[in-house]
């Protein structure tokens, strides 16, 4: 980004690749309870099911 270039990975699924460990570690936190996770699939950056 500094050279204006494109990020190597696209902003959105970053973020959603990371909550995945976010979440883990508050499952854990809590006796491996179910924690909700954000859907970050909704825009022009997201691939794969086209669920939301």
């Amino acid at each position: 980004m500094e050279r204006g270039e494109p990020p190597l990975v696209p902003v959105r699924p970053a973020v959603a690749a990371s909550l995945v460990g976010v979440a883990g570690a508050e499952s854990l936190a809590n006796g491996s309870r179910p924690v909700p996770v954000p859907m970050m699939a909704t825009g022009p950056e997201s691939h794969g099911s086209g669920r939301s």
